[in-house]
């Protein structure tokens, strides 16, 4: 059924793992990662309904259902879901990239791998779904490495490398190529064509899956899996502060090493940020004008990614899809002040308070790595914060 191109392997050491995989971006299956834990236990539908019976979850509808009739989430008990499905088999509603409850992160250790950053601790997110269900082909924005563990049923996952992007006519960090309608001949076909990972995942099983890569998934049984979403780089955290296209998704995995963390070329880093945080008239304007700089740069840097122009201006649907979106992704609360001495605004201020309720870690290892005290650091938004990080660091090293 899948082309089954990606190796299993039984879990290395942290060092190892880093070196084969991470370092070099390479997808892998761990078996057994977390063996003898209670979440090992939980192989089964009916096993994992009478331990998580009770445990709410937040539904919402595929995200090609949720174009059109709007992406409005209920919360269920799992016991629930669990009938309703038994109920209605064609029911196009799962539990999608919900953070975990700690009751279900209490189940399992951390592995090492997930220990390795001392900056920025690790995610877990909650995967339900019945069968036949599946996720449109995106990356994800966070930036973040991911170790995806299926805990009960199967699940077709299919992995695609960034620097085939533009096969895939990129919307923002999505892909409008609906995977799901294709054969099965076609899909392979397809599979090939942009050199995919493509594998199905059994329960017990973890995949890893490099930052910033182009992943589907489809449900193959009423399923549960969840992924454990790695810490960043410094470096990391300020592209997935900008906005997401493929120009920039490229840069980054060209420009961040995955082995060390740093930038291999600082100054296209400084190019991106210095047309990103310049004074434009409008927002119009500031967006064509770091698409035209991170263009340049990834004609430069990203050597194995296809160059040219896909797709015609007439047919160009980023432009259509952008129109709406420019000013709010490129006219964000740090531009109402140029300046980190100024006073904030209402709007930064109300930012900062719910980040600092949210994240008063992050915070405080923001202002250490800044040498700020807390006063200084209420003038800064997050993204100046960790801009002004990465400069530092860039000049050291």
């Amino acid at each position: 059924m899948s082309l089954d191109n990606v190796a299993r392997i039984k879990p290395p050491t942290a060092e190892q793992f880093h070196e084969s995989y991470v370092a070099k971006q390479r997808p892998v299956i761990l078996r057994n990662l977390y063996r003898g834990q209670p979440i090992s236990r939980l192989r089964t539908a009916r096993a994992a309904e009478v331990s998580l019976g009770g445990q709410w979850m937040l539904t919402r509808r595929p995200l090609w259902d949720a174009l059109h009739l709007g992406d409005e989430a209920h919360a269920c008990q799992f016991r629930d879901y669990c009938h309703l499905i038994k109920e209605d088999p064609t029911l196009r509603m799962l539990c999608l990239d919900q953070i975990a409850p700690k009751r279900f992160r209490s189940r399992f250790r951390l592995p090492a791998y997930a220990k390795a950053n001392p900056l920025e601790s690790a995610v877990c997110n909650l995967f339900i779904g019945r069968k036949d269900l599946s996720s449109a082909i995106h990356f994800d924005a966070d930036h973040r490495n991911v170790l995806f563990t299926q805990v009960f049923g199967r699940k077709r996952v299919v992995l695609i490398p960034p620097r085939f992007a533009k096969h895939l006519i990129p919307i923002e960090n999505f892909s409008p190529i609906a995977l799901h309608n294709y054969s099965e001949e076609e899909k392979r076909a397809f599979l090939r064509y942009v050199d995919a990972y493509d594998t199905i995942l059994h329960p017990g099983e973890t995949l890893y899956m490099p930052k910033l890569w182009w992943h589907y998934t489809e449900y193959l049984d009423f399923g549960m899996s969840f992924g454990l979403r790695l810490g960043r780089t410094p470096y990391d955290q300020i592209f997935s502060g900008l906005p997401q296209q493929y120009y920039l998704q490229n840069l980054c995995t060209t420009l961040v090493d995955a082995g060390t963390g740093c930038m291999n070329h600082p100054e296209a880093l400084d190019e991106i940020l210095m047309a990103f945080f310049a004074r434009h008239s409008s927002p119009e304007k500031r967006y064509r004008r770091v698409m035209a700089v991170c263009k340049r740069l990834y004609s430069r840097h990203c050597v194995d990614s296809p160059k040219g122009e896909f797709v015609g201006r007439n047919f160009d649907l980023t432009l259509r899809f952008m129109r709406n979106k420019i000013p709010v992704l490129y006219d964000p609360p740090p531009f109402e002040n140029r300046s980190p001495r100024e006073l904030c605004t209402k709007r930064q201020r109300r930012q900062l308070e719910r980040w600092a309720r949210e994240r008063p870690r992050r915070m405080k290892q923001v202002m250490r790595h800044l040498g700020l005290d807390s006063g200084n650091l209420k003038n800064l938004s997050e993204l100046e914060a960790l801009t002004m990080l990465m400069v530092r660091h860039a000049k050291v090293h």
